[in-house]
């Protein structure tokens, strides 16, 4: 089933970057020969992308699911280093980002990124110092936290390092080093909860939804808000997928 699918690959781009994990040079020691290492990726990426188990992962190749499970973490440090640390190095720019950008974002041709936190619950620390650090007071458990950004297109283009859960958005922002990225006339799109403009790199400007500080919006601040408000909640919706 692997192959079939692994051969029907028509685009040059992927396959050039499958072709680097196959051949990266810490896949060379892997202990799995029962699987072709194309095979393998493909195993893994449908672990990442389906989350499926080793049980079902196993029996569609023709393998253990013990098997299963070391191909995927033998695969994962090659995968990690050359999808993203050489890929997505660096977020695209404007430019690239028109070559793809849908007609909903006429009013924001100048977006270089899309961004919002996403929390995922981790196990509880055993220290009591890592416990406060990593629990999160708006999903009422511990968690870490990530910077996560999307292009116009909806493809995910950043991901910063993890974080405790109890971090502001802003610090992270401040911390993650995707500030170093941006240049002047960038937009960043985000929601209510990045204010973050006096971080900003002169030139750069971020565009949220409005607050609320009179007893209602006049018809142009509700306007533009919801189209904003919605471009925001769809492709941050993309990455909780």
């Amino acid at each position: 089933m692997g192959t079939l699918y692994w051969n029907r690959q028509k685009d040059v781009q992927v396959n050039h970057i499958l072709v680097r994990i196959t051949s990266h040079e810490l896949l060379r020691d892997v202990p799995v020969r029962t699987l072709q290492f194309q095979d393998q990726v493909l195993l893994t990426l449908m672990k990442l992308r389906l989350n499926s188990s080793y049980i079902d992962l196993g029996v569609r190749f023709g393998i253990s699911s013990s098997t299963a499970f070391r191909i995927v973490y033998a695969i994962l440090p090659a995968l990690h280093q050359v999808v993203f640390q050489s890929v997505m190095d660096k977020i695209p720019s404007q430019t690239k980002n028109r070559m793809s950008m849908p007609s909903s974002f006429e009013s924001y041709s100048n977006c270089r990124i899309v961004i919002d936190c996403t929390e995922m619950q981790c196990e509880i620390p055993k220290s009591m110092q890592s416990q406060k650090l990593t629990w999160s007071s708006y999903k009422k458990r511990n968690t870490v936290k990530k910077l996560t950004g999307v292009a116009p297109n909806g493809s995910i283009t950043y991901c910063s390092d993890a974080y405790p859960g109890s971090t502001s958005d802003k610090e992270i922002v401040k911390h993650c080093g995707i500030l170093h990225q941006l240049e002047p006339g960038d937009l960043i799109l985000a929601d209510k909860g990045f204010l973050i403009h006096d971080l900003l790199p002169r030139g750069v400007s971020v565009n949220v939804p409005p607050f609320l500080f009179r007893p209602q919006f006049t018809h142009a601040e509700v306007e533009e808000p919801e189209i904003l408000q919605g471009l925001v909640s769809m492709l941050n919706g993309l990455i909780l997928e």
